[in-house]
């Protein structure tokens, strides 16, 4: 089983086999897009805001699902 922990409160962790925030997350769209929906004025435990990350990713290959009723 593979599980990417993309963030853990304000916990920065660097170990050989868990990096939090997660290193790759600020090039993936499919993470950044739906994480700005549930905490837009986010700001990393290392200073990055969500807003600059997204400024800086492009919305790719993604396609917006219609609201469940």
């Amino acid at each position: 089983m593979d599980l990417d922990i993309l963030l853990f409160g304000e916990r920065v962790m660097d170990e050989p086999r868990l990096k939090v925030p997660h290193y790759h997350m600020q090039a993936r769209a499919f993470v950044l897009y739906p994480l700005a929906e549930l905490a837009p004025e986010l700001t990393l435990a290392d200073g990055r805001e969500l807003t600059h990350l997204l400024s800086e990713c492009p919305f790719t290959g993604l396609e917006r699902l219609p609201a469940s009723a």
